[in-house]
Order: C-alpha cells, then structure tokens, then sequence
C-alpha cells in the first residue's frame, strides 16, 4: 500500500490480536485451552471494580507468530453478555491454520477426543 500524500510504500499489517467478549468465561476460556493445547500466559480473575474495558475476568493466549509479530488471542468476561449466538454484530468465526494436513488431521483428533467438534463444514 503506497500512502498517497508521500508515495512511501507501507506493508500490510500483521494481525496481532483478536480479543472475544462473553457472559460465560470459565466456559470460554476452558474451551481454548483445549482446542489450542495450551493455557493462557495471563488471566486476571475478577477484580472489585469494572475495568475502563467493560471487562472482569481476562485470559490471553500468545498464539505463532515472530519477533516483533506476535498473534494473541483474548478473552473478555463482560457482565451482560448474551450466552446464546444471535444475530447480534460480533466476531463471525475465528480461523487457526496448520503446517500440514498431517498436523490439521492430529489436531481434529485431539479435539474429538475432549468432544470437540466442527459446529459446520
């Protein structure tokens, strides 16, 4: 992408974060720790005031990705948040890709034996 008023070319950015709001964290959060196979590298319990964030409780996973592009992928427990998908705007789906379709196949058969499935294909 060339920036129009100085003909500078500038990369196209790196995805560095993804953060999901929800009504039910220990859910969400157990949830990842599985289909990812890994625990988050911060979690903050509930703290006595509301953040600036509208947030309470909240975990990060540092996902791939190289100095200084890393990919993190947060959770958010914000009070008031419906349970049950909706029409409501939101975050569509969340795609995590794999080296091989050796790896791919060993990590769906990982998530079905903790009864993670595909909700569609």
């Amino acid at each position: 992408m060339k920036n129009p008023s100085t003909s500078i070319s500038i990369p196209i950015p790196a995805l560095s974060e993804i953060v999901l709001k929800t009504g039910n964290f220990d859910h969400l959060k157990n949830w990842y720790v599985k289909a990812l196979a890994i625990e988050p590298f911060f979690n903050r319990p509930r703290p006595e005031e509301v953040s600036w964030t509208g947030a309470q409780q909240i975990a990060f996973f540092k996902l791939a990705g190289v100095y200084p592009h890393q990919q993190v992928l947060g959770i958010f427990e914000i009070d008031g948040t419906s349970n049950a998908p909706h029409t409501d705007p939101g975050l569509h789906h969340l795609q995590l890709g794999h080296g091989s379709f050796d790896e791919l196949f060993d990590r769906y058969d990982g998530l079905k034996q903790a009864n993670i499935l595909p909700s569609e294909t």
